[in-house]
C-alpha cells in the first residue's frame, strides 16, 4: 500500500522568487555525493516547505560537478551548495553544512529522501512550545519501498528510557519500526549540533550514534512530532545492497540480561567501525541508565570515556 501526506501539508507551497530571509530560523543540511537527480527531488521537498523562513545548506562530499551543475540550475536564493575538494564522509559533510548555517535550528535530510510540505513548520512549533534547554523533534515517515510503505514508528519513547533500548529493543516485534528515528526526521537546536557534532569517519550508523550521545547530553529532551511528516525511501525488504553484510545480532547479549523483556532487533556490520562504536554507545548507555550489573561497570568502566559529547573511537 502506498501511503500520501495529509491534506494539510500539501497546501500553501511557496515560490521561488521570495526575498532571502534576513535570518533564517530553519537551516536545513543536505550531504550528497554522485546522485543529482535524487537531491534535486530532496531539495525541491526542502524549498516548497510552508516555512519559508529557512536556508538550504547542500554539501557536495567531494569532486562531483554533474551534482553542482544541477543544483546551480535552482536559482532559489535560500539554496546554497558547499563543494568539498575532497570527500570527508556523510557526518563530516553534515558538519560543515551545519558550521556554515546560520539558523536557530538545524533539520538534517538526506539526500535520497523528500519530506512533506508542513514538516519544518510543525517541528518549529513544537520546538518552540517546549521549555526544554535542547528539544530535539523527530516525526514519524513514510517507509517506502518497491513493496509498499510502511509507517515507522510504531510507537513514540516512553518516559526516561534509554535511547539505545527505543532504537535497538523491541516490546512487539523484531521487525525493525517499532522504535525508530531517522536523520531525515531530525530537527535539533544548532547551538546542540555545534557541541555535539556527528562523528566523522563513521561509513554508517551515523544516526544512531549521534543519538545516543546526543540524548544524554544535559538540558537535551527527545519530543515527537507524532504525524508522518517523511518519506524514507529504502530498497530491497532483505538486506539493503549498500551494506551487504549487515545481519541481525545479539544486542550486547540480549536486552533480557539488563532486565528487560525486549528482544533485540539490532543489525550490526562486521567489521565495521560504525557497528563497534554503536556497541560502545549501547553499554555506555545501559550503565547511564542503570541497566548493567555493578560488576559489569566496574569491569567495563576504566575502558570507556563516558564523558560527552564524544566518545573513544573504535578500532
Amino acid at each position: 500500500m502506498k501511503v500520501t501526506f495529509t491534506d494539510q501539508h500539501l497546501q500553501d507551497r511557496p515560490g521561488t522568487s521570495m526575498k532571502l530571509p534576513v535570518s533564517p530560523v530553519v537551516t536545513v543540511v543536505i550531504p550528497t555525493r554522485n546522485r543529482p537527480a535524487l537531491v534535486m527531488r530532496a531539495v525541491k521537498s526542502a524549498l516548497e516547505q510552508t516555512l519559508v523562513d529557512i536556508e538550504v545548506i547542500v554539501v557536495v562530499d567531494g569532486p562531483d560537478p554533474e551534482t553542482v551543475d544541477a543544483l546551480t540550475a535552482n536559482r532559489d536564493i535560500r539554496l546554497h551548495t558547499i563543494s568539498l575538494p575532497v570527500s570527508i564522509g556523510g557526518s563530516g559533510a553534515r558538519n560543515v553544512g551545519v558550521q556554515k548555517g546560520c539558523g536557530d535550528f538545524v533539520a538534517l535530510l538526506d539526500d535520497d529522501d523528500e519530506w512533506a510540505a508542513g514538516k519544518l513548520a510543525a517541528q518549529l512549533a513544537a520546538a518552540r512550545a517546549s521549555k526544554d534547554t535542547f528539544p530535539v523533534i523527530t516525526s514519524r515517515l513514510i517507509a517506502r519501498r518497491p513493496d509498499g510503505d510502511e509507517i515507522w514508528p510504531q510507537r513514540q519513547m516512553h518516559e526516561g528510557e534509554a535511547m539505545s533500548e527505543y532504537l535497538f529493543c523491541r516490546e512487539n516485534s523484531f521487525r525493525q519500526g517499532e522504535g525508530f528515528i531517522q536523520t531525515s526526521t531530525l530537527f535539533i537546536p544548532r547551538e546542540l549540533m555545534l557541541r555535539v557534532p556527528f562523528e566523522s569517519g563513521l561509513p554508517r550508523h551515523q544516526d544512531w550514534d549521534w543519538l545516543i550521545r546526543a540524548a544524554v547530553y544535559p538540558g537535551v529532551r527527545i519530543l515527537s512530532v507524532w504525524e508522518a511528516l517523511v518519506i524514507y525511501h529504502r530498497r530491497s525488504p532483505q538486506v539493503d545492497q549498500r551494506w551487504p553484510d549487515c545481519r541481525p545480532v545479539d544486542c550486547l547479549g540480549q536486552c533480557e540480561q539488563s532486565g528487560h523483556s525486549k528482544g533485540s532487533g539490532l543489525f550490526l556490520c562486521n567489521p565495521s567501525r560504525g557497528s563497534l562504536r554503536i556497541a560502545q554507545n549501547i553499554l555506555l548507555d545501559r550503565l547511564r541508565h542503570n541497566s548493567l550489573s555493578t560488576s559489569v561497570s566496574h569491569r567495563h568502566g576504566p575502558r570507556f570515556d563516558s564523558s560527552l559529547p564524544g566518545l573513544p573511537a573504535a578500532g
